[in-house]
């Protein structure tokens, strides 16, 4: 007789690979929760599961948060094909996001805030 599957296991374990084919030397952390919201169906309002996946890694400014992207998956058990899709498209954005603040701001910027280049 199989085991019924932990789930909250089996996530984890998604996402982690997911990640880890993805990392490229960054650090990534995540957490993954779920909760049940009502939503528009044929058959009416009802509650339906979402899980949400946090994934942080580390800010390119010194003394600043983590950086942090939340990908939403609608279902009561994500497949690995929904995992990886969200944890790919948190990465990426997560990359952009660190390129993007590790650029000096534009000359107009700092001069409206008091600073000479």
């Amino acid at each position: 007789m199989s085991r019924p599957a932990d789930q909250d296991t089996e996530i984890r374990d998604l996402i982690e690979a997911s990640i880890s084919k993805r990392k490229m030397g960054v650090d990534y952390g995540f957490d993954v929760t779920w909760q049940p919201v009502q939503a528009q169906t044929p058959q009416g309002v009802q509650n339906v599961v979402i899980y949400t996946i946090v994934l942080t890694r580390q800010s390119p400014l010194l003394g600043q948060a983590p950086l942090y992207h939340l990908a939403q998956i609608l279902s009561p058990r994500p497949t690995p094909e929904q995992v990886d899709e969200q944890v790919a498209d948190g990465i990426r954005q997560l990359a952009a996001l660190h390129e993007r603040l590790k650029r000096p701001p534009p000359a107009e910027v700092a001069l409206a805030n008091g600073r000479r280049g």
